[in-house]
């Protein structure tokens, strides 16, 4: 069974895989939760997700490409182990 803390840097590596596949600024600052009060999201990971998310929406209404393809791989794995 997967931490919290696990869980927290595996999202982490997603958001940093679709920013580099699609040339979106990856700035997140390391993570501070720890311990067992982790439950692998934060609001620091959800501002990165809405961030990242308002970037693929304004690229997409721009009529550039949107690159996921490796993000789902990883988010499938990490899924799996999760459950």
């Amino acid at each position: 069974m997967m931490n919290g803390k696990n869980k927290c840097n595996r999202l982490r590596e997603i958001r940093r895989m679709i920013c580099l596949q699609n040339g979106i600024p990856f700035n997140e600052e390391p993570c501070t939760s720890s311990g067992e009060g982790c439950i692998g999201t934060c609001p620091r990971c959800d501002q990165a997700l809405k961030y990242i998310s308002s970037a693929i929406a304004e690229r997409r209404m721009h009529g550039e490409k949107v690159n996921l393809q490796g993000a789902k791989t990883l988010y499938r794995s990490l899924y799996a182990e999760v459950k």
